[in-house]
């Protein structure tokens, strides 16, 4: 993928991440908790498929 297509998947998976984390802590401790995993997977998924 070239590399500015890359840069703005990444800033909007960022967001999209930011929003769902958002979302989920105002259900309290065990929604962001949740959230934050959630973002945690996302983030190493994507980086990890970056590296392959």
């Amino acid at each position: 993928m070239p590399t500015a297509a890359r840069s703005f998947f990444v800033s909007m998976l960022y967001l999209a991440l930011m929003f769902i984390v958002l979302v989920t802590a105002s259900f309290g401790i065990l929604g962001a908790g949740f959230g934050a995993a959630l973002s945690v997977v996302a983030v190493v998924r994507s980086e990890s498929r970056a590296r392959a």
